[in-house]
């Protein structure tokens, strides 16, 4: 399975999950020239951005979640928000991490203070 795939893969998983646990999903793969948002979903009046991280192996799939990667992610949010009047203080930056081989799902809410 190819990474695209693997990606597409992990985000059907977390979507599954997060619905089950009442996340209103809004919207999947926002793309801008500055990046991606895999998730975009609703719950208690918060906006979350999902970024999904997925593996099939040993290793954590958060350290592919670098301080770049969240630069980029965090553009491509402040763009979201900006075309859809959307205020700071509703959102909420996530990271959802799907280990495929060992059935995991976790997500790290707050991610954007963990991650810089």
């Amino acid at each position: 399975m190819n990474t695209k795939s693997r990606g597409t893969y992990g985000e059907k998983i977390a979507c599954a999950i997060l619905e089950g646990f009442n996340y209103k999903i809004i919207n999947r793969n926002y793309l801008t020239r500055q990046g991606e948002i895999d998730i975009i979903a609703l719950k208690n009046n918060i906006i979350h951005f999902i970024e999904v991280k997925t593996t099939y192996g040993e290793y954590n799939p958060a350290e592919n979640f670098h301080k770049t990667k969240l630069a980029r992610f965090l553009k491509t949010v402040k763009i979201y928000c900006y075309k859809n009047k959307i205020s700071d203080e509703v959102i909420q930056i996530d990271l959802a991490l799907v280990n495929v081989k060992h059935r995991r799902f976790n997500l790290i809410t707050h991610a954007n203070i963990y991650f810089h």
